[in-house]
């Protein structure tokens, strides 16, 4: 993460994403194809993204992983307004819905604005929305050595505290209440 800061730092226009070092040909995550050839940056390399991949076939899963694909951890580190002048060149109309919500922000309104703009929202996420179209504005760098699962399913939260030996206080109300 320290690296991430470091290349936010040195090149504020870009967006960092920091892309997990795979273990497998998951299917189920997302990944950030890197260019080959990184930044010209000090320290650790930071690579422009060529493309992002999103749940792929096993097929095409065995080819990123063969040639150094990256998971997309979703973890991304920037300046705010590198953030939103990346949304404003993509999703300018996505940006604009959260106007009426920047001009309520502190007054009795922001939570009515908020409802409001969410409401009027079409469902989309902001990895469809943003970061393909703006894959320009990204670089990626790699988070080695991290031992890292996608949430997105409750099984693999389980597999998680499993491997890890981590056992968190709700989990025995669970356990309980699936048994009774």
């Amino acid at each position: 993460m320290t690296h991430a800061v470091a290349v936010a730092v040195e090149r504020p226009e870009f967006v960092v994403l920091l892309g997990v070092e795979p273990t497998a040909p998951e299917t189920e995550y997302g990944w950030i194809d890197p260019d080959p050839v990184p930044l010209p940056l000090p320290g650790e390399p930071a690579f422009p993204i060529r493309r992002f991949w999103e749940k792929p076939s096993l097929r095409l899963a065995e080819r990123l992983f063969e040639r150094g694909a990256l998971w997309n951890s979703f973890v991304m580190v920037g300046r705010v307004d590198t953030f939103l002048g990346l949304t404003r060149r993509v999703a300018p109309d996505l940006l604009a819905a959260f106007d009426p919500v920047r001009l309520a922000i502190g007054s009795p309104q922001e939570t009515q604005a908020a409802e409001r703009a969410y409401a009027a929202l079409e469902s989309s996420g902001f990895s469809e929305r943003v970061l393909v179209p703006g894959a320009d504005g990204l670089l990626t760098v790699r988070a080695k050595s991290v031992d890292w699962s996608d949430w997105g399913h409750p099984q693999r939260v389980m597999a998680t505290m499993r491997r890890t030996g981590w056992r968190p206080a709700w989990l025995n109300r669970v356990e309980l209440a699936s048994a009774g």
